[in-house]
């Protein structure tokens, strides 16, 4: 074994433990400075001590010999995100890290080569006017036409964006960057964030509004405005829209925002703001309703909910061709998944039974 030093302070920060705590966590006489010796390659632990390592730590022991075959590029925590703190940041980072880099090595091992290419990068963005034949393009290159869209999640990894989802606190939702070696979009959500499919679904499309539009020469605020923009008009293009109500409207109803809800996977208050941008509503009107959602309680939980599933399932779809092609064992597939062989092997049992 290659004990990499590197690996067991990603570990400790994917853990959120400082040295101390990981110190204080250890038995036996392990001090800070012995961790600290370790994490900069100056002391190789033994391999009890490795074991405990890993053990407090929740990974499996071939994780510290485990090379990186990533990079990330600059991670952007908007000031949306003001509420996470600088543990959490590293936390999310390195949790990102290790996953591009297990998704890069599968890729490898199944000969895989999945490119992305940004079909709206030659785009100027000016004003909102410029959002809608963004949208349209992107439809039309990715041949998406008009209508609803399902499976968003699925979408995008089907074009070579890879998309995380971890466990985070609630001030953070999603992020994204670029893998540097092979300039791969990331996506990364905290699945404990949403409290329905059709704010995930917002999120995931502002998400990659930041990843295509070329929009660096603008502050955070009006990028920020041109994203959501993006990820309403994918939703709901303009000409569902129109469809939809029918042109310019005096009144609105929740039953028939909810049906368009239910239809399209977007929120109501979504709705309300395509509305109000394409001119349909005026501001006085929308800032009437959006109060009426308020006085509810529907700012966070609407009604109508949208039953629509969204999950990242690219990863665990390789993972399970390379086993059933028997390209990797069974020890390398727990090792890519990050997981102790016998807990991949309970969780992987019915599918094993048939491979093997």
């Amino acid at each position: 074994m290659v004990f990499r030093g590197e690996k067991l302070k990603s570990a400790r920060i994917m853990a959120g433990m400082s040295l101390q705590d990981l110190a204080d966590a250890m038995p036996g006489k392990v001090s800070k400075q012995a961790i600290y010796k370790f994490e900069s390659g100056n002391l190789i632990p033994n391999s009890i001590t490795t074991g405990y390592l890993a053990g407090i730590l929740n990974v499996p022991e071939c994780f510290f010999e485990r090379p990186q075959y990533a990079q990330l590029g600059l991670i952007e925590f908007r000031n949306v995100h003001s509420k996470v703190s600088a543990k959490e940041h590293a936390m999310i980072r390195e949790q990102s890290l290790d996953f591009v880099s297990r998704y890069i090595e599968l890729e490898q091992l199944l000969q895989f080569e999945d490119k992305f290419e940004n079909p709206i990068k030659d785009i100027a963005i000016a004003d909102l006017a410029d959002i809608e034949t963004t949208v349209y393009k992107l439809r039309s290159q990715w041949r998406l036409g008009s209508g609803p869209l399902s499976g968003i999640i699925e979408l995008l990894e089907k074009h070579g964006i890879k998309i995380l989802e971890i466990e985070a606190g609630d001030g953070f939702d999603g992020l994204q960057t670029f893998e540097v070696y092979t300039d791969t979009p990331v996506l990364v959500l905290n699945k404990s964030h949403f409290k329905s499919n059709d704010r995930k679904r917002f999120t995931v499309l502002h998400e990659l509004g930041h990843l295509l539009l070329p929009l660096d020469q603008y502050p955070l605020k009006v990028r920020e405005r041109f994203c959501n923009a993006f990820a309403g008009t994918m939703l709901l293009p303009g000409e569902d829209l129109i469809r939809e109500f029918g042109g310019k409207r005096n009144n609105l109803s929740f039953e028939e925002l909810g049906a368009v809800k239910q239809n399209y996977g977007i929120s109501m208050q979504a709705i309300l703001y395509r509305l109000r941008e394409s001119e349909l509503i005026t501001e006085t009107y929308f800032k009437q309703f959006m109060f009426m959602i308020n006085q509810f309680n529907y700012k966070i939980v609407e009604p109508y909910p949208y039953h629509g599933d969204e999950k990242a399932t690219r990863f665990n779809q390789l993972l399970s061709r390379g086993l059933a092609e028997k390209v990797f064992s069974v020890e390398k597939a727990a090792e890519l998944k990050n997981m102790r062989l016998l807990d991949f092997m309970k969780e992987q049992s019915q599918m094993l039974q048939i491979v093997y």
